[in-house]
Formats: C-alpha cells, structure tokens, sequence
C-alpha cells in the first residue's frame, strides 16, 4: 500500500534518537550496503548471524517482517553520519 511519508519533526527525531542510541552504545553509524554502497532492503547475513556493528532494519533480519515503507535508513544514515547534512532531509 501506498505511505504517506513522515513530517519532518519525526525523521528529526529519529535521527536523534539514532545518534544518541548509536553514541550511548558505541554502535557504528552505519548500514548494510551492497558493493555500489546502495542500502539494502533484504536479508543481510552478517546481520542474522549477529556479527554486524551497525543499524539494521527488520528486514535485514528476517524475511518475515517488514519495516515502515518510505523509511530510507541509507539517507538517515548518510545525514547523521556527516554532522553537515543534519537537517537537509529533501523528497
């Protein structure tokens, strides 16, 4: 089905918590990317077997589940991994 998208407040907050999150236990700003560096929206082995240090999504995980559609943690990752683009979030 189609989303909607978020206000700008939520993605703002999210970024923050992620920053916060990731600083507090000294997670790795990061995300599974393929070799083009394209964030991927599947299954990410490292991920399963619990040897990746990063941000990961739901389905990163598993096949079973979704993650909110429209959430491109790639972008988010990119904007709080590079303090200059916090609040650049463009559509």
């Amino acid at each position: 089905k189609p989303h909607l998208g978020y206000y700008p407040a939520q993605l703002e907050a999210y970024k923050e918590l992620l920053k916060t999150l990731c600083d507090h236990y000294d997670i790795p700003i990061q995300c599974p990317r393929d070799d083009d560096g394209k964030y991927l929206t599947k299954e990410y082995n490292p991920a399963i077997k619990k040897t990746y240090k990063g941000i990961v999504c739901h389905f990163n995980l598993t096949k079973k589940k979704i993650d909110c559609a429209g959430l491109e943690l790639g972008k988010i990752v990119d904007e709080i991994s590079h303090p200059h683009w916090i609040g650049t979030w463009q559509d």
